[in-house]
């Protein structure tokens, strides 16, 4: 499961090219088989009261929510800033999407997709491919694990090429990026 949006995942961590919710290749082999999709987003409301993640296979959507009826209630351990106004000095934890609505949607889907065929998904007539190199962005003539295809819209895609062999040792380096 790869990001729509660059800068998804961690550059740091050799995850820049991979959403969130790159946990499910992690999954059990029935959500993450070879010929199978998976497409999903995780969210999380920016006072953590609610965390989602929705995804589909094909031919089933689901969505695993985490939250609280009572909307005075955050999500997560709290902890006290005392750099905030007396009256908001509790701040939320570490909750987020990925890390509680996605694994109870995995396990949740683990059961949920075990009838369910898999298909590769229809690319719709209006997109186009191109081969991308992932350390710049730009257009690459590689075909190795420097590059992926990915979908724009007609007229959106690179039209400018990675200069060759930049790829291959900075492909996730981020140490000077503002991501």
């Amino acid at each position: 499961m790869n990001s729509a949006v660059w800068g998804g995942g961690s550059w740091q961590h050799k995850t820049g090219w991979n959403g969130t919710a790159w946990r499910i290749q992690r999954s059990q082999p029935i959500v993450r088989k070879a010929d199978r999709n998976v497409v999903g987003k995780t969210g999380t409301t920016n006072d953590v009261k609610d965390t989602w993640f929705s995804g589909y296979v094909s031919g089933l959507v689901t969505t695993a929510w985490v939250g609280f009826d009572n909307l005075e209630r955050a999500l997560g351990s709290s902890t006290m800033n005392e750099n905030l106004d007396s009256s908001e000095q509790e701040i939320s934890g570490v909750e987020a999407g990925a890390k509680t609505a996605l694994p109870m949607w995995i396990e949740f889907m683990e059961t949920a997709v075990q009838d369910v065929p898999t298909e590769p998904f229809d690319v719709p007539p209006d997109l186009v491919s191109a081969r991308i190199d992932m350390a710049t962005g730009k257009l690459s003539r590689n075909s190795d694990y420097t590059t992926r295809f990915e979908y724009f819209l007609p007229g959106t895609a690179p039209t400018e090429y990675a200069e060759e062999g930049s790829s291959s040792s900075n492909i996730f380096d981020d140490e000077d990026s503002t991501f």
